[in-house]
């Protein structure tokens, strides 16, 4: 499977959760592959329900206060980077390198990763590109699982 620099890191970083990971304690989901990448900024999922399912009603970016220009372009590297870790996750699964299941630990309305604070960043952007929201309402709330195939495919980029 060819993979750019980017995808490398993340396929390291999912190794790296799924390791972290215990029965009790699980760390391998999409936020926290996400998580230490957003330095202080964040990303905020909203649900709601439709149908009797959870769907993700709202994706936004929240970013650093700093010159508008910086904001706008941080902006588009954390959407570019969400977009990269969800497809990556969707090419892995399709091609059995992960597996994925509901994780107990959905319960919740609203779910955020990134260090940033209401205090120190600004609302920037809302995400409503659909394919992402798609990726988003498929991988948000799955626990992520590697295969022996996956541990080969990341032993070959160490």
């Amino acid at each position: 499977m060819e993979l750019t620099t980017e995808e490398q890191r993340l396929c390291q970083d999912i190794r790296r959760l799924h390791l972290e990971s215990s029965y009790s304690y699980r760390v391998n989901l999409l936020m926290n592959l996400l998580d230490h990448r957003l330095g202080n900024n964040q990303i905020c999922c909203s649900y709601k329900e439709k149908d009797g399912y959870k769907i993700v009603d709202e994706i936004v970016v929240y970013v650093l206060r700093q010159g508008e220009d910086l904001m706008k372009k941080r902006c588009a590297e954390i959407s570019q980077l969400l977009l990269t870790a969800l497809t990556l996750l969707q090419r892995l699964e399709r091609e059995g390198y992960i597996t994925t299941k509901d994780s107990p630990f959905n319960d919740f309305s609203e779910i955020s990763c990134g260090a940033g604070t209401p205090s120190t960043c600004l609302k920037r952007e809302v995400i409503t590109d659909s394919t992402i929201l798609e990726l988003m309402n498929k991988y948000l709330s799955k626990e992520i699982f590697v295969t022996e195939k996956f541990e080969s495919l990341c032993s070959s980029f160490d």
